[in-house]
Parts: structure tokens; C-alpha cells; sequence
């Protein structure tokens, strides 16, 4: 939680170096969309309580109706829209749209704090997005939350499946991921810690386990950091569980994204075969074996312990609380039912000869 300041500001007198820039980071998979919607959604009470999101899509096209199409707000956060401009602007010179993002938000600051959301940021260097954040106000602040390495991997993977990114089993996926890289949080947490000037109160980490978010909450938790009251309806948001697929519906789900990368298809054929399964998303199954999970536990433990120490003041190094025994079956990495594999097959093909007859 950062400390609250000790003068309440007018906000129609303060200049934008009163104020705080609070940026939440991410990382993936630790209820970063959640926050973003409820963000977008409650911009009225972030005002009363001297904070903003301001829809940067929205304000950079009534600037210049000639900006490009970007992802968007809905799809990836505010941050998000700032993050793909600020892409485009490395190394090369700053472009009028960069520039004009950074007149938006600092004119934003002259009256209240600005809150920028997105994973990009996580999933950029961080150094430098906070380097350059930071050089652009003063009082820039950020919000990090860290899932176990073991759930993340898990939730990472299934998400992929789901989405049709990938169609690789969960034993090559693991094969195929550069695990420390991507799991080691410490490097990126020091980058940002750097890039903050070594001011380790301008950094607010938090373990995405409900048992440490506020109110078991994380939209109850990121409104505690920064010092804006819950209320009972906050209580809800982020509390709706992503949906998994789980069982012989994900095995499909696998092969389906096999057969094709169309998002469309795949969504009309997944839906065929719901229909004959009758299955839904509320099983619950994990994908490491006991052996392997308790080994990447142990490859990240130092540096989760080094994390909580320093960033958590928690003198037991002890990041995350839940259990490492994950209490449900392992799932098996099978082949689709033959029957069921002709079917698509058969649907991929009609869907692809209607789609080269309608061109």
C-alpha cells in the first residue's frame, strides 16, 4: 500500500507533479482484465475520490480523427493503447500520437491521479517503459501482482488452448516455454525497482492468492493500495472465475486448433461438439505431476523469498501461503475419439469450402 499523502490537493489548482501516475502492471493471469473492466466501468467514484482512467482510445481520436486502429481499451486496458504507441516509438523519434498520449495524460494530472492498466506492460521491458514513465512524472508509482509459478504455467497454458493460440499438449508446452525467464519475477521487480530510482515505496507488490487480497478481492485489493474505499459492490468484481477447459472437451479444443487457426471456425465447431459431450467448465484438474510441481517450486523458491523480504517486508521470505498440494486429479493428455475427429474434420472442410465459395 503506498502512504497516503499528508495534504489533501485542490484539484483545480494542483499541477500535474501533485499528483501520482499509479501504473498496474500486470502480470498475466493474476486478474488483470478484471481490474481494467472495473476501472473503465467506475470512473465516476475514482473521480470522487481524486483518481482517473481515462479511456485514451476515446481522447486520442477526438484529438486526431486520422490515428490509426489500435487494440483498444476493451481488449487490453488503457495502458495497453499506451504501450502499442509507445512500441512503435522505440528507439525511433517520437511521433504527434506519442506526443499527444502524453499531453492527454499530463493535462489528466493537473487535476487528479491518473491510473494506467495493461499485462503489455509486464510483458514489455520493463525498465524502460517505467524508465520513461518516470521521466515524464515524477511521482510515478506501480502495482505488480505475482501468481505462483506453478498456477501461472497451468492457467497460462490452458488459456492458450482456449483462445486457439496453440494446439501443443501440456508436456510440450512446459518443453517449449522458457521457464525461467518467464517465471523468474525477481529480475523483472528489480528493472522496476531500478527504473523507479531504488524507491522501493513506489513499488506496491502483491501475491495473487485470494487468501492475501483485501475482502478476498483483487478489485477490493487494488482499491486498498491505493487508498480508495471498497464498497459492497466491489465485493463481486474479480471474484467470477475465468472458466477452464477441462477433460475431453479440452483434448478436443486441442485438436480443433490443429485442424485450423480460424477463431470463428473454431468457436462453431467447439460448440458442435459441446452439444455431445454435455460438459461443462466446473470440473476442476491440474496438468504437473506432484513431482514435477514440487521441482518448480524449488527452482523459484530463493527468489520468491528474496521478493517477500525485501518488497513485502516479510521476514520468513515466505511469498505465497496456500498449500503446494494441489488437491485435484492430474489431467492425461489423450487423442480425440476417432469418431469425433472424422466429425470435425469433415465441418472443417464444409466450413472451408463455404468460406472459398463466398470469396
Amino acid at each position: 500500500m503506498f502512504k497516503k499523502k499528508t495534504e489533501k490537493s485542490n484539484f483545480n489548482e494542483t499541477v500535474h507533479e501533485e499528483h501520482s501516475l499509479i501504473l498496474g502492471v500486470g502480470m498475466p493471469k493474476c486478474g488483470t482484465t478484471a481490474i481494467e473492466n472495473y476501472l473503465l466501468r467506475s470512473n465516476d467514484y475514482l473521480m470522487e475520490n481524486g483518481y482517473e482512467y481515462p479511456n485514451l482510445e476515446y481522447e486520442l481520436v477526438a484529438r486526431d480523427m486520422e490515428v490509426p486502429p489500435c487494440k483498444g481499451i476493451y481488449d487490453n486496458g488503457n495502458g495497453g493503447v499506451f504501450i502499442q504507441y509507445y512500441r512503435k516509438n522505440q528507439p525511433a523519434p517520437r511521433d504527434h500520437i506519442y506526443e499527444n498520449l502524453w499531453e492527454i495524460i499530463k493535462e489528466k494530472l493537473k487535476y487528479r491521479n491518473v491510473i494506467l492498466v495493461s499485462e503489455d506492460f509486464w510483458q514489455s521491458d520493463c525498465y524502460r517503459v517505467v524508465k520513461d514513465m518516470k521521466s515524464h512524472v515524477q511521482d510515478t508509482k506501480v502495482i505488480c501482482y505475482l501468481r505462483r509459478q506453478d498456477l501461472y504455467i497451468e492457467s497460462s497454458w490452458n488459456q492458450g488452448i482456449k483462445e486457439g493460440i496453440w494446439s501443443w499438449s501440456f508436456t510440450q508446452y512446459i518443453h517449449i516455454l522458457h521457464i525461467d525467464e518467464e517465471c523468474g519475477y525477481l529480475k523483472k521487480i528489480q528493472a522496476m525497482e531500478e527504473a523507479l530510482g531504488g524507491d522501493t515505496s513506489a513499488l506496491s507488490i502483491g501475491a495473487y492468492e485470494r487468501s492475501q487480497l483485501k475482502n478476498g478481492s483483487v478489485i477490493n485489493d487494488f482499491l486498498d493500495r491505493i487508498h480508495i474505499p471498497g464498497r459492497e459492490e466491489e465485493s463481486a468484481w474479480g471474484n467470477e472465475r475465468n472458466e477452464r477447459l477441462c477433460g475431453e472437451l479440452l483434448d478436443i479444443k486441442r485438436f480443433i486448433n490443429s485442424l485450423t487457426r480460424d477463431g470463428e471456425i473454431q468457436k462453431r465447431l467447439l460448440r458442435y461438439i459441446e452439444i455431445y459431450i454435455h460438459q461443462t467448465g466446473d470440473e476442476r484438474e491440474c496438468y504437473f505431476s506432484p513431482e514435477l510441481r514440487k521441482e518448480i517450486l524449488r527452482r523459484f523458491s530463493e527468489q520468491n523469498a528474496q521478493i517477500a523480504r525485501r518488497y513485502l517486508h516479510r521476514e520468513d521470505g515466505r511469498l505465497f501461503c496456500d498449500s503446494d498440494t494441489v488437491p485435484y486429479p492430474v489431467h492425461e493428455d489423450k487423442t480425440v475419439d476417432p469418431r469425433i475427429e472424422e466429425k470435425l474434420i469433415k465441418m472443417a472442410v464444409t466450413n472451408l469450402l463455404g468460406e472459398i465459395g463466398r470469396r
